[in-house]
C-alpha cells in the first residue's frame, strides 16, 4: 500500500528496541485456528496468546479483515501502532482507558468497486505506548494458501456443471483472500486465460467478505468463475471415454498465483448446453497430479 510521508516512522526509531526484545527472548505464539465454510457448524477460534510477550495484551485474533488486539484490564495504553518490516507505520489507533478491545484493519476488499488493500507479509511490530514508556510486541503477517480439494461443481439445477470448486486452506498466520481462478488448456478454450491483476475485482458473485477472506487455520470454498469441463460434441463423443489433463490458476490477494495440473474424468449423464453443440457431464473425477507450484 502507499504510505504517505507523515505516516512514517524511520527504522531507527525503532531498530534499538527491537534488538533488546529479541534478545530478552520476547515473542508473539502465532498460534491461530479458524472456521471453515464447510463446517459451519465449527465456532471459529482465531485466538493468538501472547507468549511472555507483553503484559498489556490478553490475546491476540483475527476478525475477517481486522488484527484484533485484547489488551489487559486496566490499562494505561494511550496509541497501538502497527509498524511494518521496513519500519513504517502500517495502522495507528489511539486508544482511550475504558477501551480493551482494539481493531485494526490489515486488509480491505470492496468486490463492488474493486477497491482492495492488503498487508505486505513479513514480521510486524505492535508498538505499544503507555504512561512514560512505550513497549513493541512482535507478530508475523504471513498468509499460507495450499489447495485442499477440487471437485466439480454440483448445484441442484445444475447450472454450475462445469465448473469447478477448489477448496483452499490458509496454513499461515494470517488473513488473505482468493481473488480469481482461470485455467489453461482446459477442453473449453473459453475459460482459459490470465489471472486478473486486480485483487480487488471479485468475479465469484458474493460480496460477503465472510465468504471470501480464509482466516489462518481455516478453509474456503470458491467456484470457478468460468467452466473448464465444457465438451464439443465434434471433439469428445458422450461423458464415458478417456480423461482430460488441463491446469487450474489461483490467484491470492498477495499477487501470488498458485498453479496446479489436473486429470478430469468425466462421467454419467450429458447435459447439452443451450442450442449449441456443447455439452457437460453430470459427474467428473478431478485429481491433482504432482504437486502445487507457485508464481
Amino acid at each position: 500500500m502507499d504510505q504517505s510521508d507523515d505516516r512514517r516512522y524511520t527504522a531507527a526509531k525503532y531498530v534499538s528496541r527491537r534488538t533488546a526484545l529479541r534478545a530478552s527472548g520476547i515473542a508473539v505464539a502465532t498460534m491461530l485456528a479458524g472456521c471453515s465454510q464447510s463446517d459451519a457448524q465449527e465456532t471459529p477460534d482465531t485466538t493468538q496468546s501472547p507468549d511472555q510477550g507483553s503484559d498489556l495484551i490478553d490475546d491476540i485474533r483475527f476478525d475477517a479483515q481486522d488484527l484484533v488486539v485484547e489488551l489487559t484490564a486496566g490499562h494505561d495504553v494511550s496509541t497501538v501502532n502497527l509498524i511494518a518490516p521496513d519500519g513504517t507505520l502500517y495502522a495507528e489507533e489511539s486508544v482511550s482507558s475504558d477501551v480493551s478491545t482494539l481493531h485494526i484493519k490489515i486488509i480491505e476488499v470492496d468486490p463492488g468497486l474493486g477497491r482492495y488493500q492488503h498487508y505486505t507479509p513479513g514480521e510486524y511490530e505492535l508498538h505499544l505506548d503507555h504512561g512514560n514508556s512505550s513497549e513493541n510486541v512482535p507478530i508475523k503477517l504471513s498468509p499460507d494458501i495450499q489447495i485442499s480439494s477440487i471437485e466439480q461443481a454440483q448445484s441442484k439445477d445444475r447450472s454450475n456443471l462445469g465448473q469447478i470448486e477448489v477448496t483452499v486452506e490458509n496454513t499461515g498466520t494470517a488473513p488473505t483472500w482468493v481473488h480469481d481462478i482461470s485455467f489453461s488448456d482446459s477442453p473449453n478454450f473459453a475459460a482459459d486465460g490470465d489471472i486478473k491483476e486486480n485483487p480487488g475485482i471479485i468475479p465469484f458473485g458474493s460480496d460477503s467478505i465472510e465468504e471470501l477472506i480464509v482466516p489462518p487455520k481455516s478453509t474456503q470454498t470458491y467456484t470457478s468463475p468460468t467452466a473448464p469441463l465444457v465438451f464439443q460434441e465434434t471433439a469428445r463423443s458422450g461423458c464415458e471415454g478417456t480423461s482430460v489433463e488441463f491446469t487450474v490458476k489461483i490467484g491470492i490477494a498477495t499477487q501470488d498465483v498458485i498453479s496446479q495440473q489436473l486429470i478430469a474424468t468425466p462421467s454419467g449423464e450429458q447435459i447439452r448446453r443451450s442450442l449449441s453443440d456443447e455439452f457437460t457431464c453430470t459427474a467428473a473425477e478431478i485429481q491433482q497430479a504432482g504437486p502445487s507450484g507457485g508464481d
